[in-house]
């Protein structure tokens, strides 16, 4: 058992789903927050005792809002360097005997990491990337790489979610420099899974339903023009409330939000396996640079594996998740909506993707991928 400070975000389902594992495999988290406490916002709250809030109101009020992407990036270079920053990491570390460091999602909590290895506080720290590079702009990667690139060859440990995530790293960065390196599948929990199976929509109306599960809060994730396109096929489109303005008609649909508590106990899940299948798009043509998407598994992917539903993707754009469902034969990509439709109304091609994405469900967990996981922070301590 190790007694991790973890950096997270408590309105994540990426820190709930760290919690329940490492808890699961009888790790000691403490979770550090850098962010706003929002007890209003939808996602909803992660109930942990153990937490320590360091989020800095008033350092976080003078950041000038540019775009989404570099207001983040100018919040961690101007976070980067506030002394007092290092200062309270030194107090928490002295009143904690802590074994390690934990931190994960793109390069969100890469400032954080530089803060700690700048006051040589002589803990380990292990980084699971799930998603790098965050940008999608060219030369927003090309900021990104420069600002990461010595804490990143600094890390004790580095998880990358795939064999291509691994390659651009080391194509990228000196990762022969210091620390250990390894490959972890990022599978939510096997309590995200689903309770019960219901009734295929299709099979009421003999057209096929698909679902989406993912924002259009971000440039690269308003598919409002896929969708127009997709429904005009005469294809079901379901997808969560959003929010932004977009056209009805009679071939889209709309359920409500799932908060967190509602991912943990199978709801979303078991809701999902009314589709057809689960899409997974993102508005590729706002995107100058797309390492993000070659090197990734998208939660809107992995969510689909939580339901052991077929999942679709059009094809070239997402390699990895192109060539994970192709192994184990749980969807397909398509070439043209023409294609998409008529895949979709293949019964024996579907019929054989929801028994291969039912049956293999079960291997497509958190908790059958974290011996890497307890192998790496044993390697490090």
């Amino acid at each position: 058992m190790a007694n991790i400070l973890y950096f997270g975000t408590l309105n994540s389902y990426v820190t709930q789903n760290d919690i329940l594992v490492f808890r699961k495999n009888r790790h000691d988290l403490t979770i550090i927050n850098v962010y706003p406490i929002d007890g209003n916002c939808k996602e909803g709250l992660i109930d942990y005792e153990k937490l320590i809030d360091i989020y800095d109101a008033d350092t976080s009020g003078k950041l000038i809002r540019i775009d989404r992407a570099i207001a983040r990036m100018s919040k961690n270079i101007i976070v980067d360097c506030f002394k007092l920053k290092a200062k309270k990491f030194r107090e928490i570390f002295k009143d904690n005997a802590f074994d390690m460091v934990y931190a994960s999602w793109g390069s969100n909590m890469i400032p954080y990491m530089k803060i700690i290895q700048k006051a040589k506080l002589k803990v380990p720290i292990v980084y699971n990337f799930l998603s790098y590079p965050q940008n999608v702009y060219k030369w927003k990667v090309f900021l990104e790489n420069w600002y990461c690139q010595k804490t990143i060859e600094n890390l004790d440990g580095r998880i990358h979610a795939t064999e291509e995530m691994y390659r651009y790293m080391i194509n990228h960065f000196n990762l022969r420099k210091h620390g250990l390196d390894t490959v972890i599948t990022p599978f939510f929990s096997k309590r995200y899974r689903f309770r019960r199976r219901l009734p295929l929509l299709s099979e009421y109306d003999g057209e096929p339903h698909i679902v989406y599960i993912g924002p259009m809060s971000l440039p690269w994730d308003d598919i409002r023009q896929e969708i127009y396109e997709i429904t005009r096929e005469k294809i079901h489109f379901h997808m969560a409330q959003p929010n932004v303005s977009i056209k009805s008609n009679p071939y889209l649909h709309f359920f409500p939000y799932f908060p967190l508590p509602q991912l943990t106990d199978g709801s979303l899940a078991t809701f999902m396996t009314q589709f057809d299948a689960c899409i997974v798009l993102f508005n590729f043509k706002a995107c100058s640079c797309m390492d993000r998407f070659y090197n990734s598994f998208p939660s809107r992917f992995l969510f689909a594996l939580n339901a052991g539903i077929p999942v679709v993707m059009p094809k070239g754009y997402l390699p990895e998740c192109e060539k994970f469902v192709n192994e184990h034969q749980i969807g397909f990509a398509y070439g043209n909506l023409a294609q998409l439709k008529m895949m979709l109304n293949d019964e024996d091609l579907m019929r054989r993707c929801r028994r291969n994405a039912l049956k293999k469900t079960a291997d497509f967990t958190y908790e059958k991928e974290f011996h890497k996981l307890d192998e790496l922070i044993k390697a490090v301590s």
